[in-house]
């Protein structure tokens, strides 16, 4: 069959994707909207009633489609549900565990197996707890470390001179603290390791904060 309009090759399309995937109900939304176990997200024909310009009570049938994703600012695909003149956005990978798995237990979240946010089939999602999204993200080389985090205080080169002012025994945690603009359990975890691991300069591991400047010859 020849498809020569745009329009109806995109029917065409969409109907052979709608067809090849297993559908459920997006939980909470039964009879307006469904996701499939590749992602993808649907709403369901449904007739509504409405006033002609006659004033008189009629009927309209909405058509079903595939519904457009977007994407958050985090990477993550999101739809846009609407009823009863409400709308609200669901994200796509919850949507596909809620009617596949069940329910997000308590403290978890859910995983990206491969690390592709955009990725939302059931193969690749996983409830799992917060520590988990971590270590998959430090795996996939996608975990932000140090300077890259938008919050830091310092740069490595800074942390690579606090570890050196401190090894020295010129300086003490809370003198370090108040240059940097750290508090002085954060210049502890610099000079001990406990943070900026990866980073070099001397690691003290006594790390007490009891180093006094030396006198001066």
């Amino acid at each position: 069959m020849r498809l020569s309009h745009p329009v109806e090759r995109s029917l065409f399309c969409e109907q052979a994707i709608m067809n090849d995937e297993i559908w459920k109900d997006a939980p909470g939304w039964e009879g307006f909207y469904q996701v499939s176990d590749a992602g993808n997200v649907r709403s369901l024909d449904r007739t509504i009633k409405r006033l002609s310009k006659g004033g008189n009570l009629c009927e309209s049938v909405i058509k079903g489609k595939l519904l457009r994703k977007r994407h958050h600012t985090g990477g993550y695909d999101y739809v846009s549900f609407c009823k009863n003149g409400k709308s609200q956005n669901k994200y796509v990978h919850r949507l596909v565990l809620e009617a596949f798995v069940g329910p997000c237990p308590e403290n978890m979240e859910c995983r990206h197996k491969n690390g592709v946010h955009k990725d939302n089939r059931l193969e690749n999602l996983h409830w799992g707890i917060h520590i988990d999204n971590v270590w998959d993200r430090d795996r996939h080389g996608t975990l932000n470390r140090g300077e890259d985090i938008g919050t830091s205080k310092i740069t490595e080169a800074d942390v690579v001179e606090i570890r050196e002012r401190y090894a020295s025994r010129d300086w003490t945690q809370g003198e370090l603290a108040e240059v940097y603009g750290l508090t002085q359990s954060g210049i502890g975890c610099i000079v001990r390791g406990v943070v900026w691991g990866r980073v070099g300069g001397p690691i003290t591991k006594t790390g007490l904060g009891s180093y006094k400047r030396r006198p001066k010859k």
